[in-house]
């Protein structure tokens, strides 16, 4: 989860539900529906959970390089700690000190981090009667599929806009323009 602040209030949980990222905030906000605000996200917290992030999938690749066939069946990246739940027949902990060291040669090794990885976003806007929105919802959903199967489609969302009737937008990734 990304600490996100607006307007110097702080944002005291963040949700997914279905498609949408619902913020809950202090019950004394004075914000109204539909005011435009700046958000800020707390990049302190953000790095440090970036560096956990990494570092629990380094350990996920050594452990599953171990134990082929290994299942995960948890994780929890937190600001201070990260966790990897795996379901084995057998005591890891044994383990535990040489995937340690191999983990830490990698580290040790300062490696540069290249991240391949760059996406094209097209952002659209509609305007849809209350009586589609199922079916919009629907087509939409098909459309994404359909074009994810042939195109190379990253996937997209569809949000309802609040405040905005009748209002919905949507954005398509792909891995590139050409794509």
């Amino acid at each position: 989860m990304i600490t996100v602040v607006l307007v110097a209030i702080p944002v005291l949980e963040a949700k997914k539900e279905g498609k949408e990222i619902v913020y809950t905030l202090p019950e004394n906000h004075d914000l109204k529906i539909g005011q435009k605000t700046n958000m800020m996200i707390d990049w302190a917290r953000r790095y440090s959970l970036m560096r956990l992030h990494f570092a629990a999938e380094l350990v996920l690749e050594l452990v599953s390089r171990r134990f082929p066939g290994i299942n995960k069946i948890g994780a929890h990246i937190g600001q201070e700690k990260a966790r990897i739940d795996f379901q084995i027949e057998e005591p890891i902990s044994p383990h535990l000190p040489s995937l340690q060291k191999e983990a830490q040669t990698i580290i040790d090794s300062d490696q540069q981090i290249i991240s391949a990885f760059s996406m094209f976003c097209a952002v659209y806007k509609f305007n849809v009667t209350p009586r589609n929105e199922n079916e919009f919802k629907a087509l939409w959903h098909t459309a994404t599929l359909e074009v994810k199967s042939h195109n190379k489609s990253v996937g997209s969302r569809l949000h309802k806009v609040v405040g905005k009737e009748n209002q919905w937008i949507a954005y398509s990734q792909w891995p590139s323009r050409e794509k």
